[in-house]
């Protein structure tokens, strides 16, 4: 891997502004709990291994334990990001309805028409200020609330639009390693053998190893490796 986010237990979120040549063509696995907005320019974007588009204006959650990719953008392509802890998370999940929550797994930057997240975006734009502001006195029960709006904002989005998101299916081996990612975060803790995961997908381990080291120039082992290091973070936290 090229590069990781890190996470960092002793704060609730951080703001900051990315250029597109900061992240191009690197591979990232997230430890953080992010949440994306691009400010202007435009990039295609890898979430594990499908494609998305990403515009200006346009918002999404970036899960903890996602491999995420800039693959392409243009010269002025720039994005903001507010990276939450997983210690700031653990004391949201729980209120998180669950419906909802599993609506989140599918959060993408097409998800939705880019009309639709004006409302997300209004939580951004509050927790940007509120960032700049942290002596405020309920910094953090405005945090948590305003996190909670974007979140259910955004699960609201994907329940009306996720039949109609925009994903390329047509590409046999995308599916098959985004269905691989999925099996790593289900069972990582208890299989950490890659037999495990290819027989799920019904392939050979060996064409398992030459899909992901194509794609990702990593290997399976490595990536369900990956997961358990974030799985043992999250526990210290």
């Amino acid at each position: 891997m090229d590069y990781t986010i890190e996470s960092q237990p002793d704060y609730d979120f951080a703001y900051q502004i990315i250029s597109g040549n900061e992240l191009l063509g690197k591979n990232i696995f997230t430890a953080d709990i992010t949440f994306l907005r691009c400010m202007q320019g435009s990039a295609d974007i890898s979430l594990n291994a499908l494609t998305h588009a990403f515009k200006p204006g346009s918002s999404f959650m970036l899960l903890d334990g996602v491999f995420f990719k800039v693959a392409a953008c243009t010269d002025n392509f720039q994005m903001e990001r507010y990276s939450f802890s997983i210690r700031f998370f653990n004391e949201i999940y729980p209120i998180i309805d669950n419906v909802a929550y599993d609506l989140l797994q599918h959060s993408a930057p097409d998800i939705a028409p880019l009309e639709a997240m004006q409302s997300m975006s209004l939580s951004l734009d509050k927790l940007r200020l509120l960032w700049q502001e942290p002596a405020q006195r309920y910094h953090h029960k405005l945090s948590v609330n305003l996190v909670l709006c974007f979140l259910y904002e955004q699960a609201e989005l994907i329940n009306k639009f996720v039949e109609s998101k925009v994903v390329n299916t047509s590409n046999y081996t995308n599916v098959l390693i985004d269905k691989f990612f999925s099996l790593c975060q289900a069972h990582h803790r208890q299989h950490r053998q890659i037999e495990f995961y290819a027989n799920h997908l019904n392939i050979s381990p060996r064409y398992l190893q030459k899909i992901i080291k194509e794609s990702m120039n990593s290997t399976p082992k490595q990536i369900v490796d990956y997961y358990v290091a974030g799985s043992a973070k999250r526990l210290l936290l």
